[in-house]
């Protein structure tokens, strides 16, 4: 069990109705000090699980207040060892015969039990996609690993360059951002995305242009061809994505998972446009594509499924729609994507084109 220690900065003549927040049973455990200024600081002991739910009972009913402000830090370790109920190890409580507990939880209860809050994750996501030197040099390095790699047919190579690739946070932003309907956020994620293709196809194509491209290369022909097996990888790299983001884990492996879906198929495709095979550079576009709709669309879903939510009414009503459109939009596009593969069986052109038999 992860835990959070969430403190709280407003008014001192809020202190009464602090303290009955207390005595109700705030988090874990709860303690409050007068400090500088009439300020109170208010700090509570809690699972990540329960978080958001202390984060949005305190700005419900202190959001309006001078001098109102939260801060969320993580907690390496707590002595003694709380449990989940928030007892100490060793001591007992009637609540241990109430099976009836999870059944009268309030909708959404769960997913947030198992997740860390709203506000955590969208501090992680907006870091992810902050657009800096660093995250156009580890695009461009991590393009160039790629585009060695697969030139050399060196798969090992390949996955190298997916470690160093940037896309993870700026992917699974979007989704956040479309489950929200948080715009500023969505319109960062898309200029971090589109700088951080431009800069991978940019120098795709210049090494396609002076590089001898042989297209039979295993590395390059696996990805002119779409199939449904290229979907199942996408939506599964989408979905851990936004799983791996809203657990608090690690998202480093997770993110080459993505990396796979999306960056090698956008590298083939520079290369083989600079080299001069526009069917078959197509053709890997079109994988590309498939594969950042795919991403999409298991992440808002997934996100959906973990009971994402904006606090108050209204923008939750703002966002269900948003998201209803985003999912409709992300289906329809995938059909669109689904029908031209079938049509084009699997892509256009072949090797057997724009490759002599010997």
């Amino acid at each position: 069990m992860e835990l959070r220690l969430v403190e709280l900065f407003l008014c001192a003549d809020q202190k009464e109705a602090v303290q009955a927040m207390v005595e109700e049973g705030l988090g874990m455990e709860a303690w409050h000090e007068p400090i500088s200024d009439g300020r109170l600081l208010v700090r509570v002991l809690a699972s990540s699980g329960s978080v958001e739910a202390i984060m949005d009972r305190l700005e419900s009913s202190f959001g309006e207040t001078e001098g109102f402000r939260i801060i969320v830090y993580p907690v390496a370790a707590s002595v003694p060892i709380l449990r989940e109920e928030g007892r100490k190890e060793g001591e007992a409580s009637a609540a241990d015969d109430d099976d009836s507990a999870e059944a009268n939880e309030e909708p959404g209860e769960f997913e947030r039990r198992h997740r860390i809050s709203r506000a955590e994750l969208h501090g992680s996501l907006s870091a992810g996609v902050e657009i800096s030197y660093v995250f156009v040099l580890m695009s461009a390095l991590s393009a160039i690993v790629a585009a060695l790699g697969i030139i050399g047919d060196n798969v090992a190579i390949v996955i190298g360059a997916m470690v160093i690739a940037p896309l993870l946070g700026p992917n699974v932003a979007l989704s956040m951002a479309t489950t929200l309907a948080d715009a500023e956020l969505a319109g960062r994620a898309i200029r971090a995305n589109i700088l951080g293709a431009a800069v991978a196809l940019a120098i795709a194509i210049g090494i396609g242009f002076f590089v001898t491209l042989d297209p039979t290369v295993n590395e390059i022909a696996s990805r002119t061809r779409v199939g449904l097996p290229d979907l199942g990888l996408a939506l599964a790299a989408g979905s851990a994505g936004a799983l791996a983001f809203t657990s608090g884990v690690s998202a480093t492996l997770i993110g080459v998972m993505v990396a796979v879906a999306l960056l090698p198929p956008l590298v083939v495709f520079g290369l083989l446009l600079g080299a001069g095979f526009p069917a078959l550079a197509m053709s890997a576009l079109l994988l590309a594509v498939t594969n950042v709709i795919c991403v999409n669309l298991a992440g808002v879903g997934t996100f959906l499924a973990q009971g994402i939510r904006p606090l108050d009414w209204w923008e939750a009503e703002r966002a269900r729609r948003a998201s209803i459109v985003a999912l409709v939009i992300w289906i329809g596009l995938l059909g669109a994507l689904v029908f031209v593969i079938t049509i084009s069986g699997g892509g256009w052109g072949s090797l057997q084109q724009v490759v002599p038999a010997p």
